[in-house]
């Protein structure tokens, strides 16, 4: 039975500083990079901004996301409902002790809450989650090319009245495209799992998990980085996608998905892997969007070799749940 769902994808990116570095500089802002042995520099956005944006889109498609009260503990249920359960986590945090049903807790708070559920968490007394989905950071398949754009910022009044005000330079991003992998373990969603014992113990029915594994996957079609688009929108949600379902949580394709100087996606290495791993093709689904990418007959040709038919993205990212 397969564990896993397995969804590599690249999309495609204008103008962009998704994610910034340390600045050598007040006055600049590089973009996150790294280097090849060649020297050559990919700028990337990691891995925690990824999971920042994940919650970002949750949030835009209706769905309530954890958050800390005035003192930075973490503050689940609100004071004005469900306050019982509310003292109980209280408690839990304050004195580590299980004094009632925790899977009644538990319940509570992973219905109402899902980046606890899907992202898991840790408490300073002892109680974590695993989170039940992993992410790679999305690394830029094309060379940076050391554009830069440049802004204003103020600076505070002069003791003679007279405001101040600096040049800024922002690295950024151009017409590139980036490559990212998300593995999902769909066994534990909604599932509490003892880290010492492995104990396993379902919260909610199958057809509540079901729809939150729907919720997770619509996620992923419309991501965003609402946060850091606020004079650069841009758009990284999946141009192409490859989904499979699997026994065990290896990421296969997340080093293969490369775009060349040409714009065509280097499918090859796809196709050798599913075949060296013996993948049945018919755990394998896949999308493209038309007009993106140079050789897109070649992708389609080259799939439907194996019989796998290039559907559009609902199809193929809803076929994981289906």
């Amino acid at each position: 039975m397969a564990n896993f769902f397995n969804i590599a994808y690249l999309n495609k990116v204008s103008l962009a500083n998704l994610n910034s570095g340390e600045g050598a500089g007040w006055n600049i802002t590089p973009i996150k990079k790294i280097n090849d042995f060649e020297g050559n520099s990919y700028s990337y956005i990691s891995g925690q901004a990824i999971r920042r944006y994940m919650k970002d889109t949750l949030q835009q498609l209706g769905q309530e996301i954890s958050s800390v009260d005035e003192s930075g503990n973490p503050y689940f249920l609100p004071s004005d409902q469900d306050e019982s359960i509310k003292k109980r986590f209280d408690l839990m945090l304050k004195w580590g002790k299980e004094k009632w049903d925790k899977a009644e807790l538990m319940k509570k708070v992973y219905q109402k809450y899902i980046d606890l559920d899907i992202f898991g968490y840790m408490f300073p007394k002892g109680e974590r989650r695993r989170s039940p989905i992993k992410v790679s950071p999305m690394i830029a398949t094309g060379i940076l090319k050391g554009d830069s754009d440049f802004l204003t910022r103020k600076r505070l009044e002069k003791e003679d009245g007279k405001k101040d005000a600096n040049i800024v330079q922002t690295e950024l991003e151009t017409m590139n495209f980036y490559r990212w992998n998300i593995m999902i373990k769909t066994d534990d969603i909604w599932v509490e799992v003892n880290e010492y014992t492995y104990k396993r113990t379902a919260l909610l029915a199958e057809d509540e998990k079901q729809a939150r594994l729907k919720k997770i996957i619509d996620m992923i079609k419309s991501l965003n980085g609402w946060s850091k688009t606020a004079r650069m929108l841009e758009d990284i949600s999946p141009k192409f996608v490859i989904c499979v379902t699997q026994e065990t949580g290896n990421p296969l394709f997340l080093n293969l998905l490369h775009v060349d100087e040409q714009k065509n996606i280097v499918v090859d290495p796809i196709i050798a892997t599913i075949q060296d791993y013996k993948i049945d093709p018919k755990t394998v689904f896949v999308w493209l969007t038309s007009g993106i990418f140079a050789n897109e007959q070649q992708v389609k040709n080259s799939f439907a070799t194996m019989g796998i038919i290039v559907t559009g993205v609902s199809t193929a990212l809803d076929s994981l749940v289906s």
